[in-house]
């Protein structure tokens, strides 16, 4: 990849991204006003929870991760190589996520039958429907990994947009029973068909670019337990993430007096993914490739350089957006959500988890760069190992900060831990590879003051023009508030020094 070439990758992933995050956020509006933060909504989100785990421990988190450099090293000296890997690998998959998916959906008719509750009955149902896809998922994951090792980006970016459509259109049918359970099931089955989407989205891609994802056997020879070697230690410590994020639910669910809590914290979150996804992922995803490759071959002066490269821009990006989401956060949660069932109490709630994830933002858009860096040197042991480390004191502080702060003190947990994290994957990654932590540090700074300028103008400018409470004067309100908000930080940033640096190498 030329110079430079992270920062377009990063491009043209973050662009569609964010078209699928605009149409996610306009799904998640129309669901806001028909579920509201009550039970039913709770009931699909803990159950959708269950795939999305799927996806995190054997798709894109962990075996696509394992998967990329294998795959990128193999096509360093054949493609017939590749294939085969990419072949076997689809074998595997098919096979036992095809025996994990049926046991799931036969525990989830063992716990309706012993537990007598209508909410878990409710999640039970749901659940059952939505788990196929699980598998179909977890396969498009690998398959987008294999495209972006043939540095074809825009495919596996593109694929989310589908399972967003499906859903949407979901909006305009009538669901053929009444009540939550007609509303749950007829959401629940776009899921699966928005899977089906997903996955047949990237086989022309990849039999265009010779790399036909037929499944085979062979698994010994095609050399998975290259593969599986990197694969059970980074299962291992998403395991343990994963493990918590749920924990985050039952905790909203046990501690939180009421309904609304899960719910709180799930549209919390869909704000704070929005920029996560076009900075955190898109960066990650554009980076990992040159990181993959100048590894393969010990070239430690370009990785060094692309690894810098990503972590400035990361900052760069994401400090003004961690704090523009904190300042606009009952603002943009009341345009996008209050409505319908969807009330100013929820706004309220929802906003209070905005702001304390949106502390951590900058850091776990870091900690996807640092970690696929560990990966590229095909070392998944040291992020397991903190994420051992950090796991037990994010599960500390939410029982200490649920009861003061409600669902809020869950999301300050989740940015607390994702600071520690993100300064114990860099002081182990700088032992290997030289940071240049200190001027890194430096531009960081120059980039929180040109922020905290920005924010001082957002505060202003609501001083002297207050939010108006129509959707369309509201919008309007916010256009500006962004618009003068970026003007402000970029003009600061010049002054500064802070902007992005060119001819990195990448």
């Amino acid at each position: 990849m030329s110079r430079g070439g992270i920062a377009r990758s990063a491009a043209v992933v973050s662009f569609l991204t964010l078209v699928s995050r605009v149409l996610g956020m306009i799904r998640d509006v129309a669901f806001a006003y028909t579920f509201g933060a009550g039970q039913a909504w709770d009931a699909f989100v803990i159950a959708f929870a269950i795939p999305n785990l799927f996806r995190h421990l054997f798709g894109e988190g962990a075996l696509a991760s394992a998967f990329l450099p294998a795959f990128v090293g193999r096509l360093e000296r054949s493609r017939e190589e590749a294939r085969t890997l990419l072949r076997a690998l689809c074998g595997s998959m098919i096979v036992i996520l095809g025996v994990l998916t049926a046991a799931a959906i036969g525990v989830t008719f063992l716990l309706e039958a012993l537990f007598e509750d209508p909410k878990l009955a409710l999640t039970m149902r749901t659940l059952r429907i939505t788990l196929p896809y699980a598998p179909l998922i977890c396969i498009t994951a690998v398959f987008g990994a294999a495209l972006n090792g043939l540095r074809r980006f825009a495919i596996p970016a593109l694929a989310p947009v589908l399972l967003n459509v499906v859903l949407i259109a979901t909006i305009f049918i009538e669901p053929w029973s009444g009540g939550d359970w007609g509303q749950l099931q007829l959401l629940a089955w776009a899921v699966v068909v928005g899977g089906v989407a997903q996955l047949g989205s990237q086989v022309p891609s990849l039999v265009a670019g010779g790399m036909a994802p037929t499944p085979s056997g062979g698994w010994r020879r095609a050399g998975l337990w290259e593969v599986a070697r990197g694969f059970l230690p980074a299962v291992a410590g998403l395991a343990v993430i994963q493990v918590n994020e749920a924990l985050d639910n039952v905790i909203a669910e046990l501690f939180v007096a009421g309904d609304g809590a899960v719910s709180a914290i799930y549209f919390g979150n869909r704000l704070n993914q929005l920029p996560l996804a076009l900075i955190g992922f898109s960066l990650a995803t554009a980076a990992f490739p040159s990181l993959a490759s100048h590894a393969a071959r010990d070239d430690t002066e370009r990785f060094q350089a692309a690894l810098r490269r990503a972590l400035e821009l990361v900052f760069f990006v994401a400090v003004p957006a961690a704090v523009g989401l904190a300042v606009l956060s009952h603002e943009s949660s009341r345009l996008l959500f209050q409505r319908g069932e969807f009330d100013a109490a929820a706004t309220g709630r929802t906003a209070t988890v905005v702001i304390f994830l949106a502390l951590g933002l900058p850091f776990y858009s870091a900690n996807m760069v640092l970690t696929r860096a560990f990966y590229s040197l095909r070392d998944m042991a040291t992020p397991v190992r903190i994420s051992l480390t950090t796991v037990g004191l994010n599960l500390l502080l939410n029982l200490v900060l649920v009861w003061p702060l409600a669902e809020g003190g869950i999301a300050l947990a989740t940015s607390v831990t994702g600071v520690l994290n993100f300064m114990l994957l860099a002081r182990a990654l700088a032992k290997r590879v030289p940071l240049g932590v200190g001027s890194l540090a430096g531009r960081w700074a120059s980039i929180g003051a040109a922020a905290g300028v920005m924010a001082g103008a957002v505060v202003g400018l609501r001083t002297v023009w207050a939010p108006p409470n129509g959707t369309w004067g509201l919008s309007q309100w916010m256009a500006s508030a962004i618009a003068g908000g970026l003007a402000v930080y970029l003009g600061c940033a010049a002054l500064l020094r802070a902007l992005p640096r060119r001819g990195a190498a990448s």
